[in-house]
């Protein structure tokens, strides 16, 4: 019966001699950074009064994992107070 006290602990101290698994994880993250790429466009003629310019932006592309330049574009206002249109994004990178 003495030996079960003694077997548990020289279990017990082989298990500390065993190298433990690490549970930290590497993680690497990727930040899409839209192309320092200037492109300059022709506005195409002036469609009347009631229409204004948005100007060409990058926008990210999930499907094809790269940035795609969005043209610009005459937008009719929707009413005639509606001086400015600006384009703003969000960030899908988390």
């Amino acid at each position: 019966m003495k030996k079960f006290p003694l077997l548990i602990l020289a279990l017990l101290f082989a298990g500390m001699l065993i190298p433990n698994t690490s549970d930290a994880q590497v993680l690497v993250r990727t930040k899409q950074v839209a192309p320092g790429v200037t492109i300059v466009k022709t506005k195409p003629v002036h469609p009347g009064n009631n229409f204004v310019w948005v100007d060409g932006y990058w926008d990210y592309n999930p499907r094809l994992k790269r940035y795609t330049y969005v043209e610009g574009y005459w937008l009719k206002r929707r009413n005639p107070k509606q001086v400015k249109v600006v384009h703003y994004h969000t960030s899908s990178c988390h």
